[in-house]
């Protein structure tokens, strides 16, 4: 599944244009697809490092969304402007969390 490969998703600029390269080679799933992201993004399990990498997955997919010749590639950039407020929230509370960093 998608959420199994964004598991291993490190901030490494191949790790993430290999995440954004899956997104896009199966845009006919790009629901799911963007689920599993949403979910990966909000994970409070995972450690802030893994979070923030699935942030840039998110950040290029919502960038290259709006290039044309991706076909159904228009559908994530609707999906990520709907989970962002989320996805934020969530980002923000763990910050939160952790306290204040120097």
């Amino acid at each position: 599944s998608y959420l199994k490969r964004l598991e291993g998703v490190t901030a490494r600029r191949s790790d993430v244009r290999a995440a954004m390269a899956f997104c896009f080679d199966h845009s006919g799933s790009a629901a799911e697809i963007a689920a599993a992201l949403r979910a990966a993004a909000e994970d409070r399990a995972a450690h802030a490092d893994a979070r923030i990498a699935r942030l840039y997955v998110l950040s290029d997919v919502l960038f290259n969304s709006q290039q044309p010749g991706v076909r159904n590639a228009f559908y994530y950039r609707d999906a990520v402007e709907r989970m962002a407020p989320a996805v934020f929230y969530s980002l923000g509370e763990a910050g939160r969390a952790l306290g204040r960093m120097t």
